[in-house]
């Protein structure tokens, strides 16, 4: 008989705390009126102003090296007249690009395929061993865009060796 009239009373205790907090909650969502705190966006386009569409490439501020080829990897050893292909993210002329070797090696600037491409190649060989080619800041692209940071790449190069011939054995 207890058992009965616990759970009497705590249903009865239940239905009065439940039921007023359920009424309460519907009456505060679809009770009150709620303030729209957003304004719709309007679009109006005046004949003055042209609409503007941007064409062509994404232009840049900062010129900078995208790719090379070969890839820099100085476990790999290339001959020592490797030419070098430097992508960059605008448009290129070689007369903006200033370049500098350690050691000091002569080398050649040519336009690349595309304009954001240029080549390098030794004017007559890169010296046996690492060769740093680094590319100075302030080399301009054609758009304007300038290189901030410089941009340094590592060549390894060995000479070929010399086949074995033909009357040796291998």
């Amino acid at each position: 008989m207890i058992k009965k009239i616990k759970i009497e009373y705590l249903l009865i205790a239940l239905i009065f705390i439940i039921v007023p907090i359920f009424l309460w909650v519907i009456f505060l969502r679809f009770g009150t009126k709620q303030e729209e705190t957003t304004s719709k966006p309007t679009t109006q386009f005046s004949e003055s102003t042209p609409l503007r569409i941007p064409s062509g490439m994404p232009k840049y501020e900062i010129l900078s090296v995208t790719n090379t080829s070969p890839i820099q990897d100085t476990n790999i050893a290339y001959s020592p007249i490797q030419p070098l292909e430097f992508s960059f993210n605008n448009s290129v002329d070689i007369k903006g690009i200033k370049i500098s070797t350690t050691p000091n090696t002569q080398t050649v600037l040519r336009n690349g395929t595309y304009s954001n491409k240029i080549f390098i190649y030794p004017k007559t060989r890169w010296v046996n061993g690492v060769t740093r080619i680094t590319i100075l800041p302030g080399s301009v692209a054609t758009d304007g865009a300038k290189l901030y940071l410089p941009f340094v790449y590592e060549l390894v190069t060995v000479e070929p060796t010399e086949p074995p011939h033909e009357d040796e054995n291998y």
